[in-house]
């Protein structure tokens, strides 16, 4: 699906936000996929309901293809990031980061960016409405709680609520994994333009490549 977000922070910015492309297979203790790293670890992610951070930068990899004959997290991992020096991953629960090396150390990586105090409430898509205009307030010069956000909410990302829970002083990235296996139904996934250096003109494209995706049980891959 793809839905669009106007954040009242920078007017008139429109975010776009594109569908995962995944593969397919017949026998359901089998998985194999082809493309770019993107596509191989959220096709993985999809078909076997792992949440997962996925940070990745251009140049992504292109012309991977994996296979497994179960959902087993670590072979999958070791034989998609093992090969690429610039990749590690990490767990957190249920949830899974992987990550670019150098692209996480970044300090105009927003997810690096503390947030004084981070409210969770009601679902996911609300979730990820306000933590995206709460990084765009760091990005102007504030750290505030008290926003109006107005957005509009992907049905599939609204189906299941989320606990209240209360942050603080922690970064986007902590909250978001710790969200992540808390809910254990979604994935997300940002692509960096570059690996280091990041300034702040890049942070429009980053923002733009920002992907959220349900794996809701009641939303079975396609």
């Amino acid at each position: 699906m793809r839905c669009t977000r106007l954040l009242p922070l920078l007017p008139g910015l429109l975010l776009g936000f594109g569908t995962f492309a995944q593969e397919s297979t017949p026998d359901a203790n089998t998985f194999a996929a082809s493309g770019d790293l993107e596509r191989v670890l959220t096709a993985f992610a999809i078909r076997c309901r792992v949440p997962m951070l996925i940070e990745i930068a251009e140049p992504v990899a292109r012309g991977l293809h994996a296979e497994a004959t179960s959902c087993e997290l670590q072979p999958f991992l070791n034989q998609v990031i093992g090969t690429n020096p610039n990749y590690a991953f990490d767990i957190h629960g249920r949830a899974v980061h992987v990550y670019d090396r150098t692209v996480v150390q970044e300090k105009n990586n927003f997810l690096n960016w503390k947030l004084k105090e981070f409210k969770v409430q009601k679902n996911v898509a609300e979730f990820e409405n306000i933590l995206i205009a709460r990084l765009w307030a760091l990005r102007s010069g504030t750290n505030s709680s008290g926003m109006l956000i107005h957005g509009i909410y992907p049905t599939d990302l609204s189906k299941r609520s989320l606990p209240s829970r209360v942050y603080s002083n922690s970064t986007a990235r902590e909250i978001l994994l710790d969200v992540e296996d808390l809910d254990g139904t979604f994935l997300s996934v940002i692509v960096f333009p570059k690996r280091q250096e990041l300034v702040t003109s890049d942070l429009d494209a980053v923002f733009a490549s920002w992907q959220w995706r349900s794996m809701a049980v009641s939303d079975p891959p396609k």
